[in-house]
């Protein structure tokens, strides 16, 4: 008896297409590579941030395991074409991060939540982002790096309340802006 975490009863609970994706996404070489977490259905929970908060950020009420939840229940039955273009999507948005900041390196030792900040600054940004030079996404990326938002004081406590996560999010995406 080991006690589920969230995500491991999301999988059970949810089980369906977006479930099944999120498990071929977590077993991605950049995924692997970028995300590095240790604890069991990590990467399938930082997928599903991704996708959520790339979807529904402004309806983030400060409830992070309910705003998953449902976005597991109402996502759960993906088409084929749903699949194909959030595939799509999650991958030039890692490609991009593991190519162009990271070198093709891995890059395990950023937390959850300044992994979750980088990966949506550049989803929001990523076509502009993709005709970009590796120097200058770098640069950008510098720039993230300093964000009072991403700071040690700030990351203390209340990370999932939601003026905190509308505000780190929101300063990322217009970081990655240039």
């Amino acid at each position: 008896g080991v006690k589920l975490n969230n995500q491991e009863i999301r999988n059970c609970i949810y089980n369906g297409t977006l479930n099944s994706l999120l498990k071929k996404l977590a077993k991605a070489t950049e995924t692997k590579k970028l995300f590095g977490l240790k604890s069991r259905f990590a990467n399938e929970e930082m997928i599903l941030r991704f996708f959520a908060f790339d979807e529904r950020l402004e309806t983030y009420n400060g409830k992070l395991s309910k705003f998953l939840n449902d976005y597991m229940f109402d996502n759960r039955s993906l088409t084929d074409v749903e699949i194909e273009a959030k595939t799509l999507f999650y991958t030039e948005a890692t490609n991009l991060v593991y190519e162009k900041i990271f070198d093709k390196s891995a890059a395990t030792s950023l937390g959850k939540t300044f992994l979750e900040g980088l990966l949506y600054g550049v989803s929001q940004n990523l076509q502009k982002l993709k005709k970009e030079t590796p120097e200058k996404v770098k640069s950008l990326f510098e720039s993230f790096k300093q964000l009072p938002e991403y700071s040690v004081q700030s990351l203390k406590e209340g990370l999932s309340a939601k003026e905190k996560v509308n505000d780190r999010l929101n300063s990322s995406k217009k970081c990655f802006a240039g």
